[in-house]
């Protein structure tokens, strides 16, 4: 049985995405979807999303992290869903996509596409974690997924796989663990951030809910000024409206391109 599916990224974020309106694909498989996405005997991608039909929104969107683990939310993946969306005919404005964490807005913007990250909220607030010889007073903040954000005076000196890893897995986040953004400020305004990623543990060209925690963050902590471009590692830019919501708290909306990447098909049994 063959599979047709999409390559899309987002500010360097990669994902293979997948029509399963029918309910066919088996993601209960964890080993699978680390086949699927390994970059040498797969097709390879940090994640894998897929596309099926919901009861209480336009479209519903599944989302796996590389190591096969379901997560609630992804921003990057969000946009390249809702150009996905796009190239199969449905040329909305705006769509209501049903999520494991909640039913997210999203909205096209010229060649951007804006995704509404909901409730995002505080989980810890400076709370200082001993790694090694080192102590990070970190920002830990949830929107959509868990994030620790640490700001630091020299980016390019950390060791983002080393010490990503071990904040990651600090006893603090456990059992679940939390995804690691270490970011600075810059003479231009914008926030340069490295993420490790829980699920792919290690670090990634960008991550869009990483972008909006950073964001949060920063305007809680200074007086800066929303929009806030962020700045990952891929240096495609990504822009955050950190906006106050009606009914209190924030509302944070992440602004960024997608593209298709390639098309292709793949034999489902040479993966089970």
């Amino acid at each position: 049985m063959f599979i047709s599916f999409s390559k899309y990224q987002g500010s360097g974020n990669d994902f293979v995405i997948i029509d399963d309106r029918a309910t066919v694909f088996p993601c209960e498989k964890d080993e699978f979807i680390r086949k699927i996405c390994h970059r040498r005997f797969g097709i390879g991608a940090d994640g894998l999303l897929l596309l099926q039909t919901s009861a209480c929104a336009g479209f519903k969107v599944r989302i796996f992290n590389s190591d096969g683990k379901e997560v609630s939310m992804c921003g990057n993946g969000l946009r390249c869903f809702v150009h996905y969306l796009n190239s199969l005919g449905f040329k909305e404005e705006s769509y209501r996509i049903e999520t494991m964490h909640d039913i997210i807005d999203c909205q096209i913007k010229g060649d951007k596409i804006l995704v509404r990250l909901q409730k995002p909220y505080v989980m810890n607030w400076g709370v200082n974690l001993d790694v090694d010889d080192s102590v990070f007073e970190a920002y830990v903040v949830h929107t959509g997924v868990p994030h620790a954000v640490i700001f630091v005076d020299d980016l390019e000196q950390v060791n983002v796989e080393e010490s990503g890893r071990r904040v990651r897995n600090h006893p603090l986040f456990a059992p679940e663990g939390v995804n690691v953004n270490f970011a600075k400020r810059g003479a231009d305004g914008a926030f340069r951030v490295r993420t490790y990623e829980r699920g792919v543990e290690g670090e990634t060209y960008a991550c869009g809910t990483g972008a909006a925690a950073v964001a949060l963050a920063a305007c809680q902590l200074w007086d800066v000024t929303s929009p806030v471009r962020i700045v990952p590692l891929s240096k495609e830019s990504l822009e955050v409206r950190v906006e106050q919501a009606v009914s209190g708290g924030k509302l944070l909306d992440l602004i960024g391109g997608a593209t298709a990447v390639f098309e292709g098909k793949f034999c489902l049994e040479q993966f089970l």
